[in-house]
């Protein structure tokens, strides 16, 4: 199973999916445009954690980029009133 976390930043939701008990198989492709957090993010090690710096409104290229290409679940951290229209 792999989750899609946008700007995960320090929101633990996505951290809980692979903390504990998830299966070594599970992975968290974390996505932050902020590159202080970007970088804060890299220095995780954990193999079930992927860090890809981006722009959520350009989530299709990501997910074109990102190894098997799709993902079971996403959770956001970004509040929709940043979000204007289709964005």
């Amino acid at each position: 199973m792999s989750v899609l976390g946008i700007d995960p930043g320090v929101h633990r939701t996505g951290w809980a999916y692979i903390e504990g008990d998830s299966p070594s198989s599970a992975r968290l492709i974390a996505v932050e445009l902020n590159p202080k957090l970007f970088t804060a993010l890299k220095r995780i090690s954990d193999p079930r954690l992927e860090v890809v710096q981006g722009d959520v409104r350009e989530i299709d290229k990501i997910l074109r980029e990102v190894p098997a290409g799709s993902v079971d679940a996403i959770f956001s951290g970004i509040p929709f009133a940043f979000l204007r229209g289709r964005e």
